[in-house]
């Protein structure tokens, strides 16, 4: 996780959210066969799946782009320059066979590097470097780049959807202001379980509800900070221990990203995330910097500070399953809830589902 820089007075913004550029959403409903609801790894895999077995999909989420939690905040320093950093998943690896065939691809179109790291843990203020087996991976130039990369050019962003009215013919996915955005004659769900829940309450079977309501999942608070010159650590990331934090990392130290300013990102522990679950950021960013600074040693001013909380950010019961489906009902969820708390289990999941769908379709046309 990294940093950035300036050599003005410091900014002290607790959260300045410049992401990406929000494409322009695309207002007028329509009819598609089957309408995904979140552009994270789990729903742009699924997406993917049915685009290639040829069936109509429309990708809808709630946020400026596509990836989730694969995020990549930017932000403007005091002298214009722009600095990023990757926020949310870190990094990946890769295990299984399929997913290290769809990773060759993203791979060769330029959308994910091998991340060579320095990685250890700090404890008590010394590092100690681990015996790195297991190759990590990121999304290029940014973390969000391979969600981009993966959810093509037809996924709508800046749509909530609020309700799910069932029809004759399939569902009708509607807005905040109760305006229909889509209708299909199938609905997948690939958003983090609560909000699953939310959503198929009052339209899903009842064993359907109760499996996805028995998911738990963990809260990250996230800081984020930019120097105006590399910090002086013998380190990529760290695992840290007797701290509020449990994952530092130097985001300049990946592949494709600038290096100056330099920005770097810790990663609170769940305990200490659920004890200040609803603080505000004013309140957490303080204590969290604090935190970095006594883990790190480090007293070089930072030129910018932020916070961000992932509410939904870790699976710690999943549902132990790669996906459920109703196909009767025309309903599946997916995400990485489902199997734990990686991006393979996001892409696993999804991409399970969306063949499962695909291969109901070609058998059933109807």
């Amino acid at each position: 996780m990294p940093l950035f820089i300036y050599v003005l007075p410091r900014l002290w913004q607790p959260i300045i959210t410049d992401p990406e550029p929000m494409p322009d959403p695309i207002n007028a409903p329509h009819q598609t066969t089957v309408a995904i609801i979140g552009a994270g790894i789990a729903g742009a895999a699924c997406a993917k799946a049915l685009r290639d077995a040829g069936i109509a999909v429309a990708l809808i989420d709630k946020g400026r782009g596509a990836g989730g939690r694969l995020a990549t905040r930017r932000i403007t320093l005091g002298d214009g320059r722009q600095a990023q950093v990757d926020h949310g998943a870190q990094y990946f690896t890769a295990r299984s066979e399929g997913f290290r065939t769809a990773l060759a691809g993203w791979i060769a179109a330029g959308a994910a590097a091998p991340w060579p790291a320095r990685l250890g843990t700090l404890a008590a203020g010394r590092f100690t470097p681990g015996a790195e087996a297991e190759m990590r991976y990121v999304g290029t130039p940014r973390m969000s780049a391979l969600g981009s990369h993966m959810a093509g050019s037809a996924a709508r962003y800046g749509q909530r959807v609020a309700r799910l009215e069932k029809t004759g013919e399939g569902w009708r996915l509607l807005g905040e202001a109760g305006e229909l955005l889509v209708q299909a004659t199938q609905v997948v769900l690939a958003v983090p379980a609560p909000q699953v829940v939310e959503l198929l309450a009052s339209v899903a079977a009842p064993a359907m509800v109760a499996a996805v309501a028995a998911v738990e999942t963990a809260p990250c608070w996230a800081v984020m900070l930019s120097f105006d010159g590399p910090l002086p650590l013998p380190f990529d990331g760290a695992f840290v221990e007797g701290s509020p934090l449990r994952w530092i990392a130097r985001d300049a130290a990946k592949p494709g990203r600038p290096g100056t300013p330099e920005t770097w990102v810790g990663h609170a522990t769940p305990e200490w995330s659920v004890e200040h679950l609803e603080a505000t950021p004013e309140a957490a960013l303080p204590l969290l910097e604090a935190a970095f600074r006594s883990a790190t040693g480090s007293d070089t001013a930072a030129l910018h500070v932020a916070v961000h909380r992932w509410r939904y950010a870790l699976a710690s019961r999943p549902l132990g399953a790669s996906h459920l489906r109703d196909a009767a009902a025309g309903l599946g969820v997916c995400g990485d809830w489902c199997l734990g708390p990686r991006v393979e289990a996001g892409w696993t999941s999804g991409t399970a589902l969306g063949e499962e769908i695909a291969g109901s379709l070609r058998s059933d046309p109807s």
